[in-house]
């Protein structure tokens, strides 16, 4: 499995890649992790948010998460549909919630 962390640097970016080694770590998986800062790679995989989270090169999340069990979750379903989360841990009904 490779996870590509694709961020501007912010704290977001970096959190997100720190709960990524932990999650895969706690998971036991077998995973190479990397952070990219082109944005552009993040775009045209269809981010419209920083962090993307990228999983055998298929966005699976854009704009970061609120916990490590809900990172789990999107790490377990790597193979779904790319899921714009909002800070809040969405998708949700909250106005910041890219998903609607």
């Amino acid at each position: 499995m490779e996870i590509k962390i694709i961020g501007s640097g912010c704290p977001t970016c970096q959190k997100l890649l720190e709960q990524t080694k932990q999650a895969v770590a706690e998971m036991k998986l077998d995973a190479k992790i990397e952070y990219s800062d082109d944005i552009s790679l993040l775009v045209s995989l269809g981010g419209l948010q920083t962090p993307g989270l990228v999983i055998d090169g298929k966005l699976v999340l854009s704009g970061g998460v609120s916990n490590l069990e809900q990172l789990k979750d999107i790490i377990r379903d790597g193979s779904g549909s790319v899921a714009n989360h909002c800070q809040c841990g969405g998708p949700c009904s909250c106005e910041n919630d890219l998903s609607k």
